[in-house]
């Protein structure tokens, strides 16, 4: 048996009322849940100065979540940079104080190169000095020695006890002024 096509394609009235109902159902909801209706008692302007600060205290605080992220982000890149600019200057501070002390070190080592070579020890006069008291020194000796021969080994003796023992202050100007009579006779020969 064969069905004709309108029998396969025939459709209940009913079914087809009720999905046109079922639709305008659904349309109305999801309309009528995105738009506020206003009604009579509430004023227009109320209802949009409420969405307007809802709308700017979420911006308000976007933009402030927005600028902490981004302050943080631009913080350390900051920190990075300025790391990298310490180091830099602090390599040009130590070449420029290697530079420096190299410069210093050779400009007084050239400065004591000129000293050492223009020092000229003039030590005539402290030779001079020298060889006075030397011949001084060697002139007294030779006047003792003269003395010995002179007068023998007991006035030698004698001058050597009164210049030693000075007990007596007459004693010593005595002794002293026969030493200095004996002394004048070979000091006027040796000078001669």
């Amino acid at each position: 048996m064969m069905r004709s096509r309108k029998e396969i394609h025939k459709r209940k009235p009913f079914a087809k009322r009720l999905r046109l109902l079922v639709g305008a159902i659904v349309l109305t909801v999801f309309i009528g849940g995105s738009i506020n209706v206003a009604f009579a008692d509430q004023d227009l302007s109320s209802i949009l100065l409420n969405w307007f600060d809802r709308n700017q205290t979420e911006s308000i605080t976007e933009i402030d979540r927005a600028i902490t992220e981004e302050q943080a982000k631009q913080t350390e890149r900051l920190k990075k940079e300025l790391r990298a600019e310490i180091e830099h200057a602090k390599e040009q501070l130590n070449t420029f104080t290697a530079a420096e002390r190299k410069k210093s070190i050779d400009e007084l080592q050239t400065y004591a190169d000129a000293l050492i070579e223009n020092i000229d020890v003039n030590y005539d006069d402290e030779k001079a000095s020298v060889m006075a008291k030397y011949q001084s020194i060697l002139q007294d000796a030779k006047d003792q020695m003269s003395k010995i021969q002179s007068g023998g080994k007991a006035d030698a003796e004698d001058s050597a006890d009164a210049k030693g023992n000075r007990g007596d202050e007459k004693a010593a100007e005595s002794d002293e002024s026969s030493k200095q009579k004996d002394v004048s006779d070979p000091e006027a020969g040796n000078e001669k």
